[in-house]
């Protein structure tokens, strides 16, 4: 089984959600304060990826949260 995390980068945040093949479901895991240093950002959000071993990263860009 795959399991997927999906990274939703944003200046202030960086939203983190998971699934696997086994569900249609998406789960929201944590939101990271973004730090502004991406070797630090990366670092924390490889640190969740291992703890929910997921084996796929999907990367988002959200725009304009307020809509």
């Amino acid at each position: 089984n795959r399991r997927y995390i999906g990274v939703d980068l944003g200046t202030r945040r960086i939203g983190l959600a998971l699934a696997d093949d086994s569900t249609s479901i998406v789960s929201p895991v944590e939101v990271l304060a973004a730090t502004g240093d991406v070797a630090k950002d990366a670092t924390n959000i490889l640190a969740i990826v291992r703890e929910y071993d997921a084996n796929v990263i999907i990367g988002g860009h959200p725009l304009n949260m307020d809509r």
